[in-house]
């Protein structure tokens, strides 16, 4: 498992060096309500908490950070993408 892991972090780490800030931050409707930044996003904080329940013996998914540069910015998701 820690391996399929791996390889989907690696997979979002060359999907954000490769997109364009307007790509990321665009809203395609009528077909999506948000971005690809937006679930990038959701997608980090979900590996942040489970990070952070390592050393806290607690996962908390609720407990999660909303909007922010990782939305609008590959290159701040990039900064944030657990390695």
């Amino acid at each position: 498992m820690l391996n399929s892991q791996l390889e989907i972090l690696a997979q979002g780490h060359a999907y954000l060096e490769g997109v364009t800030k307007e790509d990321y931050s665009q809203v395609i409707t009528p077909n999506f309500i948000s971005s690809a930044g937006s679930h990038m996003r959701h997608i980090i904080d979900h590996y942040q908490s489970l990070m952070t329940g390592f050393s806290t013996q607690k996962v908390d998914y609720d407990c999660r950070l909303r909007g922010g540069d990782i939305e609008n910015s590959p290159t701040a998701a990039i900064k944030k993408l657990p390695k």
